[in-house]
């Protein structure tokens, strides 16, 4: 739990975090730009609003044409 305007990170991990997937993160339905750190995963960091957020990954094989 976080209050209001408190700054959050959390962090993506899996297993593997494959080179050929494209990961989308999204805050509320809003975009959310991640950056890869090693041993930890993808970092995604935001400002916490006044209310409860939905935070969900979109990942999708870049490979496939």
């Amino acid at each position: 739990m976080h209050k209001a305007g408190q700054n959050v990170t959390v962090y993506y991990k899996e297993k593997y975090i494959a080179t050929d997937t494209d990961y989308s993160f999204y805050l509320d339905g809003e975009r959310l730009n991640g950056t890869f750190v090693k041993g930890k995963g993808i970092k995604l960091s935001f400002t916490m609003p006044d209310h409860d957020v939905k935070l969900c990954c979109s990942a999708k094989n870049s490979m496939v044409g």
